[in-house]
């Protein structure tokens, strides 16, 4: 048997978040407040360090990661700095944060530890309605302030801009909002969890992506700003990322239920996706015999949809189910996921239509 290596892990520290994004995953796994505590993750850890793999990465998230920040601290010093870690040399992830907690104590660490932050940041003032605190008030002044309060005491901050049907009319105001701001790290992607993109919207969209692009082409120094779907070296690997930090089979997920499954949402599932991704309730129970049936399963070809696509990313989908399950745990309906490819399709035309 082809033994199975494993180089990616995710921790999700808690379910605790400060916002009600209109687009999370996990509202309805907020309403209990969840959270690991250190010998959970400590126990985690070890388990796949020593797991066959050469190449070793962990990613923290939450919820919002920063509300944690002492958990958060506690196990990077332990990833960094314990012997029984610290021979890997095992590399930690680039937090993402919803940008609204940022104080001089987190940026003294950032800076100890070489680790940076990326914000999640849709745009100006009104584009960012979706990302309101959960008294209905709007998050962008706070988050506007942080990232500005990070850059000048720390280093550039990346930016991750999510695409979203309703606010994909006024993406080309959007994305020229946090260039002619200054920012020069900007990735920026389409919505896909429980979303739906109708003909109509995908073409309004484009009609916005073209715009950008050949505004792309006048910049001085663009390489900072990732255009999703193109030619760009990795960019593939860069737009996967954004989307899901790998694909079924390929890394273990320690939630903050305690449990650990083979992807990051398989919690929200129904339950036989939910079992199939489950791998066990700590890393003594945990059934290595599931990582293979993972990697063979191809969700494109349970839907009876095309599975050779020449393009890397879509047929990368295949193995992605958090891409195609709603917020109720349920598949999205198939011509939703037609919808989305056909717009990672346009999307990568458009670029090559520019030469880029």
């Amino acid at each position: 048997m082809k033994t199975i290596e494993l180089y990616k892990a995710q921790i999700f520290l808690s379910n605790r978040c400060n916002l009600a994004c209109a687009y999370c995953y996990f509202k309805e796994q907020k309403q209990v407040s969840q959270k690991l505590n250190f010998n959970q993750i400590k126990d985690f850890i070890i388990w796949f360090i020593n797991f066959p793999g050469e190449y070793k990465e962990v990613e923290l998230i939450g919820g919002e990661p920063l509300l944690e920040f002492e958990l958060a601290k506690r196990t990077i010093e332990f990833l960094r700095h314990d012997p029984v870690v610290s021979p890997r040399k095992v590399f930690i992830s680039d937090i993402t944060t919803n940008g609204t907690i940022i104080t001089n104590e987190i940026i003294c660490f950032l800076k100890k530890e070489n680790l940076k932050l990326n914000f999640s940041l849709d745009g100006d003032l009104k584009s960012n309605l979706n990302r309101k605190f959960k008294d209905n008030t709007d998050s962008f002044s706070v988050v506007w302030k942080n990232i500005f309060f990070y850059k000048e005491n720390y280093t550039e901050p990346t930016i991750f801009m999510t695409i979203s049907p309703n606010n994909a009319k006024g993406f080309y105001k959007n994305i020229r909002f946090l260039i002619d701001s200054g920012f020069q790290n900007i990735s920026i992607a389409p919505e896909m969890l429980s979303t739906q993109w109708p003909k109509d919207t995908i073409n309004v969209f484009l009609k916005e992506y073209r715009k950008f692009l050949k505004y792309y082409l006048l910049l001085k120094k663009p390489a900072g700003i990732s255009i999703p779907f193109s030619k760009q070296p990795k960019m593939d690997d860069r737009i996967t990322s954004f989307f899901c930090p790998d694909h079924l089979g390929d890394q273990a997920v320690l939630h903050f239920d305690g449990n650990i499954y083979g992807c990051p949402l398989a919690p929200c599932f129904k339950d036989q996706f939910k079992q199939f991704c489950f791998l066990g309730e700590n890393p003594r129970t945990i059934d290595c015999k599931k990582f293979q049936p993972m990697r063979d399963y191809n969700l494109l070809k349970e839907l009876g949809l095309k599975t050779n696509y020449k393009h890397t990313f879509i047929n990368q989908l295949a193995r992605m189910m958090c891409l195609c399950f709603n917020k109720d745990g349920n598949l999205i309906p198939i011509d939703d996921l037609k919808n989305f490819i056909n717009l990672i399709l346009q999307m990568h035309q458009e670029a090559r239509n520019i030469g880029i």
